[in-house]
């Protein structure tokens, strides 16, 4: 079984029209070579039309069983109720977390 285990649905040069179209021809991919799942990590710069935050990520992923998607420090940014929520309802399976250097 192959999974990605690092994924981010994008515009990369001019690969496609619209980040749905991005998700399609990375679909396309998956099943080209034979990936099994992947880990989709949303961006946290919320809103670009260039690659899927948090709430993008979750529209494309709809019911697939085989997309498991990791929460992004944006997700911190809007409390824990939010995070909390986000958990329970199972649509966050993991987080991504940045660590300071000091």
């Amino acid at each position: 079984m192959i999974i990605d285990s690092h994924v981010h649905i994008s515009l990369y040069n001019d690969n496609a029209k619209s980040l749905q179209d991005a998700f399609d021809l990375f679909l396309q991919e998956m099943e080209k070579n034979d990936l099994a799942a992947a880990i989709i990590i949303p961006d946290n710069i919320e809103g670009s039309e260039n690659i899927a935050d948090l709430e993008k990520a979750i529209e494309l992923i709809g019911e697939r069983q085989n997309l498991f998607l990791l929460g992004s420090p944006q997700i911190i940014q809007r409390g824990s109720s939010e995070l909390e929520k986000y958990f329970t309802s199972g649509i966050l399976e993991g987080m991504k977390m940045y660590l300071l250097k000091r």
